[in-house]
């Protein structure tokens, strides 16, 4: 099973569409999106988020992929460094995704108040009593301790750095907002 852990101020604060007047509702839509589409299409989002590849090399832009060990996770989109396209990596096909996705959306602060009630039995959300860092570095470890395959969702070079020790994979917010935008692609 694919874990995605999704790092909801984060995701949130990636685009200035005025989540600041109200971190509670932006959460609620961040919820009900990621419902909407595991509900519709789950296989959809574990390829956006988790269909990714190992390669090599050392990269530098956090919303296409992550630094892991000397190694470098690609997207199945173009991956620019310094301004040049891989082309050799953008057409390389992303790794099939199987089984089934569960998804784990972490709030802090004031977007813990955020109403939902979501409707796929593969979302879980998780209302952190202190950080969201901290809840998403354990959750981590928990899953990747126990085998389990797992990707943050985030593009906090911090948070990246602990998950990746935790044994996690990341990607940024960019890859699941594309899925969520547009479910149908």
């Amino acid at each position: 099973m694919l874990h995605v852990v999704v790092d909801g101020a984060n995701v949130v604060g990636s685009r200035p569409d005025g989540w600041w007047r109200d971190r509670a509702g932006a959460a609620a839509r961040l919820a009900g999106s990621l419902d909407a589409v595991l509900c519709a299409d789950p296989g959809g989002l574990a390829a956006a988020v988790g269909g990714a590849r190992v390669g090599e090399g050392d990269i530098a832009d956090g919303d296409a992929v992550s630094r892991a060990g000397g190694g470098r996770i690609i997207l199945a989109d173009p991956v620019v460094v310094d301004g040049v396209t891989d082309e050799a990596e953008a057409g390389a096909p992303s790794a099939e995704v199987a089984g089934p996705v569960s998804v784990t959306l972490v709030l802090e602060g004031a977007a813990r108040s955020a109403v939902t009630n979501p409707a796929s039995a593969a979302l879980e959300i998780v209302r952190a009593d202190r950080d969201g860092d901290s809840a998403i570095a354990a959750r981590t470890l928990a899953l990747a301790g126990a085998g389990e395959d797992v990707v943050v969702v985030t593009a906090d070079r911090e948070l990246c750095a602990r998950v990746r020790a935790a044994g996690g994979r990341t990607t940024g917010p960019s890859a699941l907002r594309r899925v969520l935008d547009h479910p149908d692609r």
